[in-house]
């Protein structure tokens, strides 16, 4: 009866964990079936746009990032730039303020609590702001000139209610952790958000790089306090409001990956315990949405379930552990594990390739290996740790992720 019983279990785990792999190999080949968009029409703007630019103790790499907003393509008349300093103790207010008195563009907000969360910094900028459409720019992020233009034109479409544009590692030659990080970021924007868009699913606004419609804020309403995971929370009430989510391949823009093993721990603690918060506040919902087609509730619901993998691996290991022990004649078939091995490693490696191969970067193959190893510790240390935080309610505050300032 055990021997049944944990056969049932370890059936159920590689079930699930061949589902998301078989939904990666699907996205492989239709992010390699597309060539992107890359033309822009020269139709001369006509919404007004307002860029939010969250900072909290940011002085090794704002400047830069103003810099950049400084040589936006896009009509000055048109557009405001709102550095929201969440109360830095370093000289990132300082540093704003000057780039405000060289550009009148430049508008700084100096909060004096801070430390509440990306959210509550951008409820204030929003009620701040008055323009019609609001793009968000982490304090490290250097866009290309035609950034806003490219993103804007998705607003022509009334359905469209948020815009993500792709990202790209300024630093990924900086170390191996950076190098590690590069490939996710190909496989994330030039494989999965980029099959999730041409196949029409739910996909996903990123919370930088990207922006949303004014209207959209007034329907679904401002952020709620300690909503650490703040994009994904959007992305959920946008697509349950009736809106879509447009994602532009063709946009140029840098970030800075943590170069530190602990800074990269953090933020990933942050972005899967705020994810699994979500997936448990919108799963039902978007299962019984009006709004939402069955291809859509399906993808949404295994994107939005996404970090709860790791649970299934760890069971699905454990339980293969002790059918060994107690069952060493009678093990679980071991094709299961065998295929798991191939179809999930495949899977990933197919992503990452993907993703690189749209970028004619495939030397950076080799770190893929790394990162799956990372993804190991991931699982076992990171997402563990979020699953036993949320179930005592231990509470979390919002830490910020450290940037070193180095471009690579």
């Amino acid at each position: 009866m055990l021997y049944q019983f944990l056969l049932i279990i370890n059936f159920v785990c590689l079930s699930t964990l061949i589902t998301y792999a078989l939904r990666q190999y699907v996205f492989v080949f239709a992010a390699l079936a597309h060539n992107g968009l890359t033309e822009l029409l020269n139709d001369e703007p006509t919404q007004t746009v307002t860029i939010l630019i969250p900072a909290r103790n940011e002085e090794k790499v704002v400047g830069r990032t103003l810099e950049f907003m400084t040589k936006l393509d896009y009509p000055v008349d048109k557009m405001e730039i709102i550095v929201l300093n969440d109360a830095s103790t370093d000289a990132t207010s300082k540093i704003a303020h000057e780039w405000s008195k060289k550009f009148p563009s430049i508008k700084v907000i100096d909060r004096q609590l801070g430390g509440l969360g990306k959210g509550a910094v951008l409820n204030q900028g929003i009620r701040e702001s008055h323009n019609d459409i609001i793009f968000v720019f982490d304090a490290d992020y250097t866009p290309a000139p035609d950034t806003i233009r490219r993103l804007i034109r998705w607003f022509d479409d009334p359905k469209v209610g948020l815009v993500q544009g792709k990202i790209h590692v300024v630093n990924k030659d900086e170390n191996l952790l950076t190098k590690m990080i590069h490939t996710e970021r190909c496989a994330g924007f030039l494989c999965d958000l980029l099959a999730r868009d041409k196949l029409m699913v739910t996909n996903q606004y990123g919370g930088t790089a990207g922006g949303f419609r004014r209207t959209l804020i007034s329907i679904v309403g401002e952020w709620a306090p300690k909503t650490f995971c703040e994009d994904t929370d959007l992305t959920c009430r946008a697509l349950l409001a009736g809106y879509k989510v447009k994602y532009d391949v063709s946009v140029m823009c840098g970030e800075e990956a943590p170069d530190k093993l602990k800074v990269y721990y953090k933020q990933r603690y942050r972005w899967i315990r705020g994810h699994l918060v979500c997936g448990l506040q919108y799963t039902m919902k978007f299962i019984k949405s009006p709004f939402l087609s069955t291809r859509e509730k399906v993808d949404g619901v295994l994107w939005l379930n996404l970090n709860c993998l790791p649970f299934f691996i760890m069971v699905g290991t454990l339980v293969s552990f002790v059918t060994m022990l107690l069952f060493p004649s009678n093990q679980i078939p071991q094709p299961y594990s065998l295929g798991l091995m191939v179809i999930g490693l495949g899977a990933t490696i197919g992503t990452v390739l993907a993703g690189l191969y749209k970028v004619r970067q495939v030397r950076y193959i080799k770190y893929a290996i790394s990162m799956m190893a990372n993804s190991y510790i991931m699982c076992f240390v990171v997402s563990l740790k979020a699953y036993f935080d949320i179930v005592t309610n231990k509470s979390f505050n919002w830490v910020k992720t450290e940037r070193s300032g180095i471009v690579t």
